[in-house]
This record gives C-alpha cells, structure tokens and sequence, in this order.
C-alpha cells in the first residue's frame, strides 16, 4: 500500500493498493451511499454521543468519539466509538471496520458487522469465565479489519508527519 498527499492546502489524500484508490472524498461518499445502513446507524450513535457531552476528534478519515464505559471498540460507517484509553491497534482495527464498509455496504451489516458483534461478545464470555480465546484476528474479518486498518494509519501518520516536516 502506497500512501500519496496529493493536494497540501485542501488535505485530500489517496491509498492506493491494488490500484484501488480512496481518497477522503471518495471514503465519505462510500461511506454514506453505498454504506448506508451502517453509516446512518453511525449518525444516530454520533447523535445521541453529542447530545452527552461527548467531542468528536478526527481519525483516519473516521470522526472518533471516545466513552467512559470499558469498551474496545466499534466502527458504524465513518463513526468509530472507543473507551478511553483504547489502544491505538483497537482504533486502526476499527478504522479497518470503516475500510470495510466501504468494500461491503450493505452487505457489511450481515457479513462482518453482527458476526463481529457475536464474536466479540463470545470473547468476552469465554475471558469471564477463565478460558483461553484464539487470536481475535484469527477470522477473516477481524484479521481483514485490522489489516487494512493498521497499513492504512500506518501511512496516515506518516504522510501527516511529512506534511509538518514540510510545513517547518
């Protein structure tokens, strides 16, 4: 994955990976068209998270929103709700969520969306009573979530650091 600022003033930039490219705009339109069902429960959280208090901070291309409940994460369109304190991997993971609603739409709801729900779910059961879990990103989706999210931060960041470097 190659990451190219194409233009400095308006910070639009472009992932390009396997000739597939997404810039910010192309990510919200996605995002809100062919993503639809996810992106408008994401809206109703962001909402409702506003309403409370809550300040949204930008991530990715995502708005992340951060709770006081012990949560790890979840990504609703272009929404990513966190704990405080969650790890940079739990946000790239759902960053990678959002990539993927992108990719899916409104098949993202069904193929990754509930069954993340149910496994998450299952995890934290199975912690509970003592026993041992697998690798969380040992399914495809989670695995696919994470990296995607992760090679897309990861070059995020560093064009974020190269744009400051430039700017000095």
């Amino acid at each position: 994955m190659t990451y190219i600022k194409t233009t400095k003033d308006t910070g639009i930039y472009q992932i390009t990976e396997r000739n597939i490219k997404m810039s910010r705009s192309k990510f919200i339109f996605l995002s809100l068209f062919w993503g639809t069902i996810m992106s408008f429960i994401g809206v109703i959280a962001a909402i409702g998270l506003l309403i409370t208090g809550h300040k949204p901070k930008k991530y990715g291309y995502c708005y992340h929103f951060e709770v006081d409940k012990a949560l790890g994460g979840v990504s609703l369109g272009c929404v990513i709700i966190t704990g405080k304190n969650a790890s940079t991997h739990t946000k790239d993971h759902e960053h990678g969520h959002a990539l993927q609603n992108c990719i899916y739409g409104p098949l993202m709801l069904f193929v990754i969306g509930i069954p993340s729900f149910i496994r998450c779910q299952y995890y934290n059961m199975r912690y509970k009573l003592g026993m041992k879990n697998k690798d969380y990103d040992s399914i495809w989706f989670e695995g696919d979530a994470t990296k995607r999210g992760t090679q897309f931060m990861n070059a995020f960041r560093a064009a974020e650091r190269n744009t400051n470097d430039q700017d000095r």
